[in-house]
């Protein structure tokens, strides 16, 4: 285990991370990769990874965040609030945005790959 609570081999270390929390380190996502977030009540969003810890909101559904929007979020950890930071929201910047205050969220990463989605 390291100073970051991340238990990994050598080997696992290029291909997969555990959190002891089943959470995703972002800026570790492949460029053009998905997310998908749900959240209660019946709140889902589909994120794109632009870069580092950016991403476009390319799908919205019940929420007050809306499709085209950018953000910034270092983690995504399943049953924990999603806190969305530096959010530009209908032209207006630096915005923050938590989703999944009761409960948390939920997420999967979207693998194009097989069209299959798989939680990471």
């Amino acid at each position: 285990m390291n100073s970051w609570g991340v238990i990994s081999t050598d080997k696992e270390l290029t291909n997969s991370e555990m959190f002891f929390s089943n959470g995703c380190n972002c800026a570790k996502l492949a460029i053009g990769e998905e997310i998908i977030v749900t959240w209660q009540p019946n709140r889902r969003c589909r994120f794109k990874h632009l870069e580092g810890y950016r991403f476009e909101v390319i799908e919205a559904e019940n929420t007050k965040i809306s499709v085209g929007d950018t953000f910034d979020c270092a983690y995504m950890i399943n049953n924990e609030k999603l806190i969305i930071d530096n959010l530009c929201h209908e032209g207006v910047t630096g915005l923050t945005y938590v989703a999944g205050k009761q409960g948390g969220i939920h997420f999967e990463r979207v693998h194009t790959d097989d069209s299959t989605q798989k939680q990471t």
